[in-house]
């Protein structure tokens, strides 16, 4: 009973003291999360016009199901989007893309864990083909179609795949040195910053 008359004592205040002293309390014991995502983020950094599309999502995090334009930024800032035209990758600028022949949409798939981007026209995945050239010519996801997106610390994502020996290739813009028949390889150096944007 005597309890009963202290809870009916206490104002709001008391109450709030107590749960902030018993949080703090077991913060210090045990670091745990203060909270829980149960959905990714859906705030976009920005949205605009571009590509044909009159509002997409620019720096989107790519996940299973979106459809995305995969964008690179060349040094002179200028964002190229990978398009894929008569079976060969090419890299586009956004004026005109919209009235272009080709597929700039890829479709973010999982399997296993690991992501990959199909072409929404021709079903085809972005994977290694021969040495270290990249192309879009199979129809499944299977280890060599398999991108592990980084996110670089300057914005933009790094696009990665394993090498099959423990050790991840960075996909990158082919700079006409070589043999490569790809305007994109895979190389252990150098970086080409990507960007995903949400259609």
């Amino acid at each position: 009973m005597d309890q009963d008359n202290d809870v009916a004592a206490k104002t709001d205040d008391e109450y709030t003291d107590d749960v902030a002293s018993v949080t703090s309390a077991a913060s210090t014991d045990c670091p745990t999360p203060t909270g829980t995502i149960t959905s990714r983020p859906t705030t976009p950094t920005s949205t605009s016009r571009c590509w044909g599309h009159t509002s997409v999502i620019h720096d989107a995090a790519p996940w299973p199901g979106d459809t995305v334009i995969i964008v690179v930024k060349s040094p002179n800032g200028q964002a190229q989007a990978l398009t894929l035209a008569d079976g060969v990758l090419e890299l586009r600028n956004d004026e005109p893309l919209e009235h272009q022949l080709g597929s700039w949409h890829w479709i973010c798939v999982e399997t296993g864990g690991w992501l990959g981007f199909r072409n929404a026209v021709s079903g085809k995945y972005l994977g290694r083909v021969k040495s270290h050239a990249i192309q879009a010519q199979v129809g499944h996801h299977q280890s060599w179609e398999y991108i592990c997106p980084r996110r670089h610390p300057n914005g933009g994502y790094l696009l990665l795949m394993p090498d099959g020996n423990d050790r991840m290739l960075k996909i990158a813009v082919h700079q006409g040195k070589g043999t490569c028949q790809s305007i994109l390889h895979v190389t252990y150096d150098g970086e080409t910053t990507w960007e995903f944007i949400k259609v």
